[in-house]
């Protein structure tokens, strides 16, 4: 009886260690995503968007939203091209940020996606082509 409490409270100190290493490796990278996550364009953005007459209406309605930077520096008149590129500069800045906080397999898989075909190849498994 003593030995089977002694081996029970060595299972029980075993599994709480397991919780203490939890996440260890991408919590902060997690965290990141997360935050990234809750900058998303949300359904009243949309509308504000749909609703702009103008390029500058629509740099007006993304003002109000975590994009209100990105174009900030950007003279008028505002062409479609820019916000274009603009757009991409974001993302890939984000993605590459993100990247540099991963670790091992993560920043592979993120080496792959990175790679055109690799995107292309991640989007059809995602919808179910292959």
């Amino acid at each position: 009886a003593i030995l089977d409490q002694v081996a029970q409270a060595l299972v029980d100190s075993l599994a709480a260690m397991e919780l203490s290493i939890f996440n260890v490796n991408h919590g902060f990278c997690e965290a990141v995503v997360r935050g990234l996550r809750s900058g998303f364009l949300m359904p009243e953005d949309y509308r504000r968007l749909s609703t702009s007459d103008t390029l500058e209406d629509m740099r007006s309605a993304l003002e109000e939203s975590d994009y209100g930077t990105f174009l900030q520096d950007e003279p008028s008149p505002l062409l479609v091209s820019t916000i274009s590129k603009k757009c991409y500069e974001k993302l890939a800045d984000e993605f590459r940020y993100v990247k540099a906080q991963t670790v091992e397999p993560l920043a592979t898989f993120m080496d792959f996606i990175a790679r055109e075909k690799m995107i292309d190849n991640v989007v059809m498994i995602i919808q179910g082509v292959l």
